[in-house]
């Protein structure tokens, strides 16, 4: 028989999407919603980030619009705002057309005046406002789009880990242990941005924030810099790593789970009860997990090859092309070829050499998911407090580290010196390798994801680590860097949208008008 919470599980799952009539959704012109749709794809492709965060970011985008750009232009009221947020949200396609009600404009209503009286409140400076937009973005979501399934099994994977969770006693207190944990599995499953962390973290410690009064808003305003700061120091625990090393791997167990009870959850009840039946179902689910991420794989290649070669055009039109003319006299055509092309082709090797899982994994989910189900020989993981390394011993080893980097950019840069490589277009030719180098380690990430067998290192692997790892991480800090202060988002977002956004808003009233008057002729 299946556990408490398993059951608990089944009836979140069970639960029915609730019908609205015509006349309680909201509805926007597809032919002009068209135009939207294509514009958002266009503008995520321009800012690599993962796909379950896009609409959280638009939302973000859309409040940073209308507050900076739009509130210039036009006198906008908090009702408008509301209602222009779902209609943008819909024409987007991050919502479907006639299937959202049209009290959702109201619960919007209610989310945004209770962020602009805690702002209005509190004392903040630019960097916490943006955070404040981004919580409020967050929180627009959930609104939008509740999450009540990826909760329900976040808490049924906390049940079941948090007990075989053991450390030394004294080395953290157990109610801390319990919020890293609930953390670790937060993240493991969900793969939030820190944005989205704050979110949980905030609402953790305001249980009351969704139906928040007058009196709470005034407590956490005067607290605020406070509350920020334990925000912060809890997403940078020092057990935050080691707990998510060990819950990563059991995350394709919960989410086979997940797909197993989301196909029928009324047959749930029947699968796990069957020990046999469980093993077929459950490599069924892994077979269709394999292509949806085979499929995901491709999606992130394609755009991890736009993104370079789009930011690679970039920079050799503006800057590689007027420098190879100011010192040299003539454009180096073989150089510039080079550059152009290595990024995008060395990006499609990457991924072609990435495989997916096989028989040998699917049996390990099996083994597990018989543990988690009929609670046969869990085992328990003892976590020791992490250990820091001494300052020389942490010293010594970035030097290493920054010398396999620097001896491996001087090798690039004397062979590319040997095809009249400019030395700027050598250095680009590196920073591309890095941004490369991490975008590789990162499209395999849903590949990891879904492993749960340990790979063996072997003499050739380890060795292309060595080489390949500085410059993933100068990759991946540059383009952290370089996401900040994105040119070409910046292009996007504050002269090609505001007036995109702007005219499409005054179009669908123009339709509007014109199928309003339509209608006014038919009743003659």
């Amino acid at each position: 028989m299946p556990s408490k919470s398993l059951e608990r599980l089944f009836s979140v799952f069970g639960q029915t999407e609730p019908q609205f009539s015509e006349e309680e959704v909201l509805r926007v012109n597809q032919v002009i919603s068209k135009f939207s749709l294509v514009y958002e794809k266009v503008r995520n492709a321009m800012d690599y980030k993962e796909d379950h965060l896009l609409r959280k970011n638009a939302l973000f985008r859309l409040l940073k619009r209308k507050l900076f750009i739009e509130k210039i232009l036009i006198n906008q009221t908090e009702e408008k705002l509301a209602e222009q947020i779902v209609y943008e949200m819909i024409r987007a396609g991050y919502l479907k057309n006639n299937q959202v009600p049209k009290t959702k404009i109201d619960d919007l209503l209610k989310v945004i005046q209770k962020y602009n009286k805690l702002i209005q409140l509190s004392d903040l400076n630019q960097s916490q406002f943006m955070q404040m937009l981004e919580l409020q973005a967050c929180e627009i979501e959930e609104v939008l789009v509740p999450s009540t399934k990826t909760k329900a099994l976040i808490r049924f994977a906390f049940e079941v880990m948090n007990p075989r969770i053991l450390s030394n006693r004294g080395e953290i207190d157990d109610k801390e242990k319990e919020l890293q944990t609930y953390l670790a599995v937060y993240r493991v499953l969900r793969k939030p941005d820190e944005a989205l962390m704050s979110f949980v973290l905030w609402n953790l410690y305001y249980p009351n924030w969704h139906n928040a009064d007058d009196n709470l808003i005034h407590a956490i305003a005067k607290d605020f810099d406070l509350v920020n700061d334990e925000i912060r120091q809890q997403l940078n625990h020092p057990w935050k790593k080691s707990l998510d090393k060990l819950f990563k791997k059991f995350a394709i167990v919960f989410w086979i789970l997940e797909d197993l009870i989301e196909k029928d959850p009324e047959a749930a009840y029947e699968i796990f009860d069957d020990e046999e039946l469980l093993e077929r179902e459950v490599r069924k689910a892994c077979d269709e997990r394999y292509k949806v991420v085979r499929k995901k794989l491709t999606r992130g290649v394609v755009r991890s090859i736009v993104y370079v070669f789009f930011t690679k055009m970039l920079l050799a039109l503006f800057l590689e092309l007027p420098l190879d003319m100011l010192l040299k006299g003539f454009i180096n055509y073989t150089a510039l070829t080079i550059n152009i092309l290595f990024p995008p082709v060395l990006m499609f090797f990457v991924a072609i050499t990435i495989r997916t899982p096989g028989k040998k994994n699917t049996e390990m989910i099996i083994k597990e998911l018989k543990v988690i189900v009929f609670g046969e020989d869990a085992k328990k993981f003892k976590l020791k407090a992490p250990k820091n390394r001494s300052i020389v011993t942490s010293v010594v080893l970035n030097i290493l580290y920054l010398m396999v980097f620097a001896a491996s950019v001087y090798l690039i840069v004397i062979g590319l010196d040997r095809i009249d490589f400019i030395w700027t277009s050598a250095l680009i030719f590196v920073f591309f390798l890095s941004v490369v180098s991490f975008f590789g380690i990162r499209i395999r990430k849903p590949i990891k994801e879904i492993s749960i067998e340990e790979k063996r290192d072997n003499i050739f692997i380890m060795l292309i680590d060595f080489i390949s790892l500085p410059f993933a991480t100068v990759g991946q800090w540059t383009s952290n860097k370089f996401s900040k202060i994105n040119f070409i988002a910046f292009i996007f977002d504050f002269i090609i949208e505001a007036p995109f956004k702007i005219f499409v808003e005054v179009l669908e009233d123009l339709f509007g008008f014109w199928r309003e008057k339509k209608e006014e002729a038919y009743d003659i």
